[in-house]
C-alpha cells in the first residue's frame, strides 16, 4: 500500500452543531458531504471538503460534529493537505472502505477519489472522537475510528463498541 493511503493521528477540526467534548460517540457519516471553494486571506483558492457525523444513539442522539478538510487549490499548504489526507485515509479505515481505495486511487485527495469518497461514505457507522465546541459553537471532531475499537470513554454503549463495523456496499 502506498504511503498516500496510510492512516494516521491527525486532529484537525471543523464541525457543525455542538456534540460536547468525548470519545467513543457512536455517529453516522451524513449526507451532503460536499466540496465547498472559498478564497484564503491570499486570495486563492481553497478546495475543502464538509464532512458531517451524527451521533446515533445515546444522550446526544442527533447531535453533530465533523471536519472541513483541505483537499486542493493552489490555496492549500502541503502542511493542510497532507492532514486532510491522514483524516481521510482514517475515514475510510473505520468505513471499512480504505484497502478499495487505495487499489483505485493515488492520493485520496485527489478530484476523482474525493468524487466516490462523497458518494460511498454516507451511511457509514464509526466511533468519532470530539475535542470539544469553539467560540463560534462548532463540535469540532478529532478523530475517528472504527466500531471495534477499544478504550471509549463516553458517547457509545458496551454493545456498540464491540459491534463489527458493515461497509456500505461497493
Amino acid at each position: 500500500m502506498s504511503e498516500n493511503w496510510k492512516t494516521t493521528d491527525h486532529s484537525l477540526g471543523g464541525g457543525f452543531t455542538p456534540l460536547p467534548k468525548g470519545k467513543g460517540y457512536l455517529c453516522e457519516v451524513s449526507e451532503g458531504a460536499r466540496i465547498v471553494t472559498w478564497p484564503n486571506s491570499n486570495g486563492e483558492d481553497v478546495e475543502s471538503l464538509s464532512i458531517k457525523f451524527e451521533c446515533v444513539e445515546g444522550e446526544y442522539e442527533g447531535a453533530t460534529t465533523g471536519f472541513f478538510l483541505h483537499v486542493g487549490g493552489p490555496g492549500v499548504s502541503e502542511e493542510a493537505r497532507e492532514m486532510s489526507r491522514g483524516i481521510l485515509c482514517n475515514i475510510l479505515n473505520a468505513a471499512g472502505l480504505l484497502d478499495k481505495f487505495a487499489e483505485r486511487y493515488e492520493h485520496p485527495c485527489d478530484k476523482e477519489a474525493i468524487e466516490t469518497i462523497i458518494a460511498k461514505i454516507p451511511g457509514s457507522v464509526m466511533l468519532v472522537d470530539v475535542l470539544g465546541i469553539d467560540k463560534k459553537g462548532f463540535s469540532n471532531a478529532s478523530q475517528v475510528h472504527p466500531r471495534n475499537s477499544k478504550g471509549q470513554d463516553s458517547g457509545a454503549t458496551a454493545e456498540a463498541q464491540s459491534a463489527s463495523s458493515t461497509p456500505p456496499a461497493w
